[in-house]
């Protein structure tokens, strides 16, 4: 996760000599990379099979849907209803039965802005058992959880999660393995940490301004290996603890340019993460939780760290190949001073 606010420009790298580069895949049968291009989402499918043939050749087959409401309403705004919406879903199914049925991959994109019917749409569109779900509401409740026994990949935008209706049975997404949360907000506290416990089996998490909640718990996510978290906003969360003993990398950014957010504290309990590689922390100050002194011994694989604006710290460990300075874009001259004296 990169923030297009912040230049990175005082690096210290330790590099092997690069051995001789082959392909891996040219060795592989067919049907094994194949296999392999299974478990790409279906935006790295894209491209991957632009590579070359034996790629393109070797690519799942894939049938992508998009339905989004503002273009129904703005083709006729004047006659425009939710039947519109209702029958253009219904048809384009019915049209593209087949195709969907064969596809290794279904994906959905969907964009609500009236939610009236959108429990119904929602369960017309989950018999199809969609790979992939990308749904986008207009603020308002998300109405249950997506079953489909094949979901791996699920996005959710602009939604409020609410007990009444995402926690009210024991439901459980076992197939998920990749979860993104952007712009979600919980109507109670621990409802969000709840929501993902619901997804035991995913191995990356992105939390992007998630609003109405100070803290997360993550626990139980013995498959998690990479956490993002962008709190752009004093009133997102800025408690987390994480117990995810397979977790690899860890972006933690706190940063808004129209935001005085120079003050707020963040305490970060992620020392149970031991197999941490990739750590990129990205606030003002150091968050509470985390010792300097002991930051290589809690985290012995450490390889990569990001650090800043904070000030520096010493750290330093056997296991750590690169150590980045991020500077933004506001302190970009005071920076490059700071750059040569370090030099």
């Amino acid at each position: 996760m990169a923030d297009d606010d912040e230049l990175f420009i005082i690096t210290h790298t330790i590099e092997d000599n690069p051995p001789n580069i082959v392909d891996p895949t040219l060795q592989l049968p067919h049907h094994i990379l194949h296999y392999i291009f299974f478990y790409l989402s279906f935006h790295d499918l894209l491209h991957v099979r632009l590579v070359n043939k034996n790629w393109y050749l070797n690519t799942p087959s894939h049938f992508n849907f998009h339905f989004n409401e503002s273009l129904l309403r703005k083709r006729d705004p004047t006659s425009y209803s939710l039947n519109d919406l209702w029958d253009s879903i219904r048809s384009s199914i019915d049209t593209c039965k087949n195709k969907l049925i064969n596809a290794e991959k279904r994906v959905l994109h969907v964009e609500f802005i009236n939610v009236e019917y959108i429990r119904d749409i929602m369960k017309l569109l989950e018999e199809n058992n969609f790979h992939e779900v990308y749904l986008k509401l207009f603020y308002d409740y998300l109405p249950y959880i997506f079953q489909s026994k094949c979901l791996t990949i699920l996005h959710l935008t602009n939604c409020v999660l609410d007990k009444q209706h995402v926690l009210c049975d024991e439901v459980t997404i076992p197939s998920l393995q990749e979860l993104k949360l952007e712009r979600v907000t919980s109507s109670e506290e621990e409802i969000l940490s709840k929501f993902i416990s619901k997804c035991p089996n995913i191995r990356e998490l992105s939390l992007v301004t998630c609003w109405g909640i100070s803290f997360i718990v993550l626990t139980n996510l013995a498959c998690l290996e990479k956490l993002y978290v962008n709190v752009s906003d004093s009133s997102s969360f800025t408690n987390i603890q994480v117990i995810a003993p397979r977790l690899q990398v860890f972006h933690f950014i706190l940063r808004n340019r129209y935001l005085e957010i120079e003050d707020v504290v963040v305490t970060m309990d992620i020392r149970a993460c031991k197999m941490l590689r990739e750590f990129h922390l990205n606030c003002s100050k150091l968050p509470n939780g985390l010792d300097p002194e002991n930051f290589c011994s809690d985290f012995p694989h450490l390889e990569t760290l990001l650090m800043g604006p904070e000030k520096p710290i010493n750290i330093s460990g056997s296991s750590l190949r690169k150590w980045i300075l991020s500077i933004p874009q506001d302190e970009f001259r005071p920076a490059i001073s700071m750059a040569q004296e370090l030099q």
